[in-house]
């Protein structure tokens, strides 16, 4: 019976401490009881900051048992790095953790690795991105690509022409849409112009004794190491907390009391404001304390349809407050 403004909520919560340091795609059931520490409190208003990059892709390839080298993922320490000094491998996929993947490889002084990935995808330089992090307003991206043009030399490759740009005859306008954000740093462009690393369009079918069979019919043979960088989902565990059918903008069923914020995990753009997430997330943090404060202000733009409604797709792994691109 009291008024809307004082309802609350009772929020159960779980402290793990450091136990996802290294296995991010833990469960409650993985924790060991004599490290739960379990809390609650009474709040007003909550907010989950969940991220678009929070369950890994897992898979077990064919022949990975006969293969006779690491296998492993590249992420949350779970790759031997050190090991792979003079020797070579195959890194799956091609989203910004392989590319990350690349330059610690190259950083360990490994001999090649061949990245093996469905698309090419576009690569950013790190100047570049400086430039377009500095600027005050957001460059065009047919002047992003221009600007791509000098590292790709190096790569071997004209940007213009991969299957995530869109663009006019005389290139003087474009858009730039792929599923995976793209890997920042000059190494990889490095690695391609000096014969260590080598980009194969396929999909890895099997592993055979240190070898790969890769879809469009090579064989990568000599291989040490297998490092997997295949992508994430999002968290439906928020989803799931907030008992979500549909996310009105940032809000769960469009509930100004519950606030939920994540970056995107694709592009979709002809203009690029940033690559950094850290003002973005600010920026989240400041208006979700706004609406907190003023929810009339929340439930105006709720009630004036401005923002666009969004449904879970877990067929790609999307949960409700996942949102694509250029929504």
């Amino acid at each position: 019976g009291y008024p809307e403004k004082y309802k609350s909520y009772q929020v159960k919560h779980l402290h793990v401490g450091d136990s996802f340091q290294k296995a991010q795609d833990l469960v409650y059931a993985d924790i060991k009881s004599s490290q739960r520490q379990l809390g609650e409190i009474t709040c007003s208003c909550v907010s989950f900051y969940p991220g678009a990059l929070a369950s890994p892709h897992r898979k077990t390839f064919p022949g990975e048992e006969v293969f006779g080298g690491q296998v492993g993922y590249g992420f949350n320490d779970e790759f031997n790095y050190v090991a792979t000094a003079h020797q070579q491998g195959v890194v799956i996929g091609m989203g910004a953790f392989a590319v990350e993947n690349i330059r610690t490889l190259m950083e360990h002084n490994a001999k090649k690795f061949w990245v093996v990935a469905r698309h090419h995808n576009l690569l950013l330089p790190r100047m570049l991105s400086w430039y377009v992090n500095q600027s005050r307003i957001p460059p065009p991206a047919a002047t992003v690509l221009k600007a791509m043009e000098p590292m790709y030399t190096y790569y071997g490759a004209d940007p213009w022409s991969y299957h995530s740009v869109q663009t006019n005859a005389d290139r003087s306008v474009a858009s730039i849409k792929q599923y995976t954000r793209w890997g920042i740093g000059d190494v990889y462009f490095l690695g391609v112009h000096y014969g260590k690393v080598e980009t194969v369009e396929g999909q890895v079918k099997r592993l055979k004794r240190r070898a790969a069979v890769i879809t469009n019919g090579r064989v990568l043979q000599d291989l040490d190491h297998v490092v997997k960088c295949l992508g994430f989902d999002s968290d439906f565990g928020i989803d799931r907390i907030n008992h979500t059918r549909r996310h009105i903008g940032f809000w769960p069923d469009g509930d100004f009391r519950r606030w939920v914020a994540s970056d995107q995990s694709a592009i979709d753009a002809s203009r690029f404001g940033g690559t950094a997430i850290a003002p973005y997330a600010l920026a989240t943090s400041v208006w979700g304390t706004h609406f907190f404060q003023y929810p009339e202000d929340a439930k105006a733009l709720i009630e004036n349809n401005i923002f666009v409604e969004n449904f879970p797709k877990p067929e790609v792994g999307a949960a409700a407050y996942h949102y694509e691109p250029r929504n």
